[in-house]
């Protein structure tokens, strides 16, 4: 074989030859896996939806206070307003209570007695108002004011009733019969007087015949001056009898008016005494009144319906002050609030109308679930707990009954039940939370005061 052989002319490149020969190795060597293009789509999907979500997603802060069901409003305190001794408790704690139900009796002592005597008075003083009232109508009393419980009261109105309607008839049957004497007089008097006028009229008329006569001269003188003397006895007469007949009126006048004023006087008497006694009941009624609405007062009642937080006294003897505490009721109410307490660090970030999760300590929240609620009320000031010393708010929260599957635990809550109230005060995107650090500093570079 010939060495020395010339090798062919070297021919110069193409573009695409220069190309090719300037490519990186690892095209050179083919194309990227299927599998790995895949993975890198999916991996920059996931980081894309990861960042969605972070922009989506939100983080509550929450405010965590606990406290109590309550009705909105402060438990009632039930006190006495004039004290006393203890008979009866008819109450304990726990104890479900209605409006006007009696919880403590207190013992009847002075109070009673008074109030008694003053009833006493009171309904012997009707009674004898009724009387009074009978004996000016002319009739017989009726005793209707509790006349089996004072029923001696009502015998004695009745004697003394009975007594005056005797005198008074007896009264006015004396003087009935005067009367009627004066009239029988009066109806003599008066057939007296017309016979003596009938006598008169006989007298002057014989007389006229007798001056007739001796004017003619056929009678004698003597005649005619006995005719004249007849004539004056019998005018005499007339005017005798026309004043016992005079007088016979003016008897029966002075006896009709007797009988009339002794009836008057009779039932005026009774009608002053009955205004006597209708004036006395007005001034009784005042202070009979007042021991009525202490002696009510002795059964202390329940002044709304709840149930019983605490009772003051232990039984029969304790002695109550005046204005004492007896018991305390936590009123029952159609709607339920939960009071809680606010820790003061956290009252910045609490306002009215934050939505709230609360969750009773008596009903497990996995089973049950929490109660939506949304904040209506805040304490103006702080509140002490006298046996911790911890300062805090009270804040209502009210209740939402259509919080869904929370309406069964609602319908089992009772006042008093303790409560976990999650106020939330803030919600941001997770996006924000992370990059808070970051945002921070920045915030502060690029700002001057």
């Amino acid at each position: 074989m010939n060495t020395d052989q010339k090798l062919p002319a070297h021919q110069p490149l193409s573009v695409g030859e220069r190309h090719g020969i300037s490519l990186p190795l690892e095209l050179e060597e083919g194309a990227p896996p299927v599998l790995m293009r895949s993975a890198m789509a999916i991996i920059s999907g996931l980081v894309l939806m990861l960042l969605v979500w972070a922009n989506i997603a939100q983080i509550r802060e929450l405010s965590v206070a606990t406290g109590e069901i309550s009705p909105y409003g402060s438990t009632r305190e039930v006190a006495h307003l004039e004290g006393g001794i203890v008979d009866e408790v008819l109450i304990k704690p726990g104890d479900n209570v209605q409006a006007g139900d009696a919880i403590v009796q207190l013992r009847v002592e002075n109070a009673g007695g008074e109030y008694d005597r003053i009833e006493s008075r009171r309904a012997n003083l009707l009674m004898e108002a009724e009387r009074l009232a009978a004996q000016i109508e002319g009739r017989s009393p009726e005793f209707t004011t509790d006349a089996g419980k004072w029923s001696s009261l009502a015998t004695e109105q009745l004697a003394i009733f009975n007594s005056s309607v005797n005198q008074h008839t007896a009264m006015m049957a004396t003087l009935a019969a005067k009367q009627s004497s004066a009239q029988s007089d009066i109806i003599g008097a008066r057939a007296d007087h017309k016979a003596k006028n009938q006598l008169v009229s006989y007298a002057r008329e014989q007389l006229q015949i007798q001056e007739e006569l001796i004017e003619e001269g056929f009678t004698s003188k003597q005649a005619y001056l006995e005719a004249k003397a007849a004539y004056a006895g019998a005018q005499a007469a007339a005017a005798a009898s026309k004043a016992r007949f005079e007088q016979t009126k003016r008897a029966l006048e002075s006896a009709t008016s007797e009988l009339e004023n002794a009836d008057a006087t009779y039932k005026n008497r009774a009608a002053e005494q009955r205004a006597d006694a209708i004036a006395e009941l007005a001034e009784l009624a005042r202070p009979l009144q007042s021991l009525e609405d202490r002696a009510q007062r002795l059964t202390v009642r329940a002044p709304v319906s709840g149930i019983v937080k605490s009772v003051a006294v232990d039984g029969a003897g304790d002695v109550v002050r005046p204005g004492g505490l007896v018991a305390e009721i936590t009123p029952a109410s159609n709607t339920l609030f939960a009071e809680v307490r606010v820790n003061p660090k956290d009252i910045g970030h609490v306002i009215i109308g934050q939505e709230t999760d609360v969750s009773v300590t008596a009903f497990d929240p996995n089973r049950y679930g929490k109660i939506k609620g949304r904040i209506m009320h805040i304490s103006a000031d702080t509140f002490t707990n006298e046996r911790t010393r911890e300062t805090y708010y009270i804040a209502y929260v009210a209740l939402d009954d259509d919080s869904g599957s929370s309406d069964r635990l609602i319908e089992m809550l009772t006042p008093g039940m303790q409560v976990r109230a999650e106020i939330i005060t803030e919600s941001r995107s997770l996006m924000q939370y992370m990059l808070k650090p970051v945002l921070r500093p920045l915030n502060r570079a690029f700002s001057e005061r």
